[in-house]
């Protein structure tokens, strides 16, 4: 697990740019275990977090990527 965070000046604001890297161990069993379960959460972490930032600071361009 690595995660980093970026953050540019933009127009109206400052974007916030997630980058993430992650892997579940035991191979094929691994991927499989990420492709039904750890990557959708993973995705709702993040959507709750740029949620609940929008709504304490206001609308934000916010993007994650490297999973």
């Amino acid at each position: 697990w690595h995660h980093e965070h970026h953050f540019r000046e933009v127009e109206g604001g400052v974007e916030m740019k997630d980058l993430l890297h992650y892997a579940i161990p035991f191979g094929p069993l691994g991927r499989l275990v990420n492709a039904l379960l750890v990557s959708k959460k993973v995705d709702q972490i993040f959507d709750f977090r740029k949620g609940s930032l929008e709504r304490i600071i206001g609308h934000m361009k916010a993007s994650s990527a490297g999973k």
